[in-house]
């Protein structure tokens, strides 16, 4: 049975050691955890009712009935499951040994263009990066009509992605601060730093002092945001990152900007649109 489920294993000695390695080795949600926990509860269920069986009605089954019936059981239930996740050949044995035949459904395809902000706001870009303990960041800035207002990239010596990416968030912020603007939208692909602002997630204490200066920051304009987007409309910020590579911070002239940044901006500015899975 086992087997039948992918596990190979020593003999437990007891129901609470069963129960434990099983809260241990079959947890989440996917499409072959489901059918893992669904097994080990017929296995209870049919080993019950046997229980009974044999203690009121004098009924006995034998074991390779048994075992029949709980993968009847667990085959029955699943037969009309659908998978979106990405299937790898491991799961589709696991499936083939169980007999049972999933529909294998692609992803939705999703579409994404780069938003443009109010008349009045500004949106800043930013994305970090780490290779070989330099920490890397690039931050570009674009009023409504996506045309670049500044373009920034840096490198500092760190390990820490987190930490890096809420360095490019406090430079873009001095730098929009320093040009007297009002309005800003802060845009990251970084879920968890974004979170970790807006205060849905708890930093870890060795961001504080980063946080800080972001909070600081942050009381200087009327209104500003922070908001994740998908790395495809974060391209601009993401070039940068790689621009520098050696500790120094530089602000690049707009009037020279490099061609595949023009590329990327008019990319943007025209609404051009990203495919993701």
């Amino acid at each position: 049975m086992l087997r039948l489920c992918g596990f190979q294993r020593y003999t437990l000695l007891s129901w609470s050691e069963e129960v434990s390695w099983l809260c241990q080795n079959v947890k989440g949600d996917s499409a072959v955890s489901s059918v893992q926990s669904f097994y080990f509860s017929a296995v209870v269920y049919r080993i019950w009712r046997e229980r009974n069986n044999r203690i009121f009605k004098l009924e006995a089954t034998n074991v390779d009935e048994l075992f029949h019936r709980i993968v009847s059981d667990t085959r029955g239930h699943f037969c009309h499951l659908q998978i979106r996740t990405a299937t790898s050949s491991s799961i589709k044995e696991f499936f083939h040994r169980w007999k049972i035949k999933p529909e294998f459904l692609s992803h939705l395809l999703q579409f994404f263009s780069w938003p443009r902000p109010p008349a009045a706001w500004l949106v800043l870009n930013c994305d970090g990066l780490v290779r070989n303990g330099l920490g890397r960041y690039g931050i570009v800035a674009r009023d409504a009509r996506g045309c670049p207002v500044f373009a920034l990239a840096g490198a500092v010596v760190h390990d820490n992605i987190l930490c890096v990416e809420l360095i490019a968030i406090r430079q873009g912020l001095k730098r929009a601060r320093d040009l007297r603007c009002t309005h800003l939208q802060v845009r990251l692909d970084s879920l968890a730093v974004v979170q970790m602002i807006t205060g849905k997630f708890r930093p870890p204490w060795f961001t504080l002092a980063l946080l800080d200066d972001i909070f600081e920051l942050y009381a200087n304009f009327q209104h500003c945001v922070f908001s994740h987007h998908v790395r495809e409309i974060n391209r601009c910020a993401d070039f940068l990152a790689y621009f520098v590579q050696s500790p120094q911070e530089t602000i690049l002239d707009l009037s020279n900007l490099p061609a595949d940044l023009i590329v990327l901006l008019r990319d943007d500015a025209c609404g051009k649109v990203y495919q993701r899975l």
